[in-house]
């Protein structure tokens, strides 16, 4: 078939049949401005309309890519990139988009954010509930890390990181903020060993880390506990136990002979650098 804008346009094949599932001309795409066009790797094809183009592969389907989805995809090198084809059109979600992609990576939209989402980050953030779980849409794409050759993603609410050894963990709000404060995986906590997960008395959080040290929040604050701190404060039980929770962050001061020194709701920890403990409840 062939449409006239200002001049001729021919449309053909499976981008033709999408254009009219679409509506044709009197769809969001409005009018062609150009036939079919063979895509550098030889096999795939695309249209460019009014309001941004169809794309086709054999092995992908044809499917219009716009707006958004279009600028994002072209960032990562279109079909060449390491997306891949569109394997479908927009899916409408709650509050955004989505569109997939023949890596198996998905474009997010949303009012508030723009990201791209794939591999083991993806596989954890489907199983949290995607943008209808607690950490809502992605805010940033994937993002290489050095450490382990690892990736992490941003969203609204949160984060998950990945690498090798240590898998994908989520993290949320204050004991993300805390994390990073420390350097993030290069620092020295390293990668979380653990999701984020809730205390034992079901009102703070606490995430594990490499370096066997842990962070815990509660009330809004959001504190480390070095290992050695963590040791002792386990055997007082914790949270559960005469202490309660960390109020403040550890101190050291060598110069004093104070390897540790943590502050706690109901008392402090004192690890001294001779290796004795001190811990006090008042």
């Amino acid at each position: 078939m062939i449409y006239y804008p200002a001049w001729q346009y021919p449309v053909c094949g499976q981008i033709r049949v999408k254009y009219d599932s679409l509506g044709g001309p009197n769809s969001f795409l409005l009018l062609p401005t150009s036939t079919n066009i063979t895509n550098p790797d030889g096999v795939g094809q695309r249209v460019t309309f009014v309001n941004g183009p169809i794309y086709w592969h054999p092995n992908a389907g044809a499917h219009p890519v716009v707006n958004h989805f279009m600028m994002k995809w072209g960032q990562h090198g279109w079909e060449a990139g390491w997306l891949g084809y569109p394997t479908t059109d927009e899916i409408v979600l709650q509050n955004g988009r989505r569109q997939e992609f023949q890596s198996g990576a998905a474009i997010y939209w949303s009012p508030l954010s723009l990201g791209i989402v794939g591999g083991a980050v993806r596989d954890k953030y489907n199983a949290l509930g995607a943008e209808t779980g607690p950490l809502g849409y992605p805010s940033t794409d994937e993002i290489w890390t050095t450490k382990y050759n690892g990736r992490y993603n941003n969203f609204l609410n949160g984060t998950i990181t990945w690498s090798g050894p240590t898998g994908a963990r989520v993290l949320y709000s204050s004991i993300r903020d805390v994390w990073a404060q420390h350097g993030r995986e290069d620092g020295e906590l390293g990668y979380p060993q653990s999701d984020e997960q809730i205390a034992a008395d079901g009102v703070g959080h606490y995430a594990e880390f490499e370096s066997r040290d842990a962070i815990y929040s509660v009330l809004g604050g959001a504190w480390r506990v070095p290992w050695k701190v963590l040791s002792v404060w386990t055997i007082l039980q914790k949270e559960q136990g005469a202490l309660g929770y960390p109020d403040a962050a550890a101190r050291n001061n060598i110069s004093q002979g104070i390897e540790w020194r943590q502050k706690f709701q109901n008392g402090e920890i004192t690890i001294g650098d001779d290796g004795y403990v001190y811990f006090r409840h008042y």
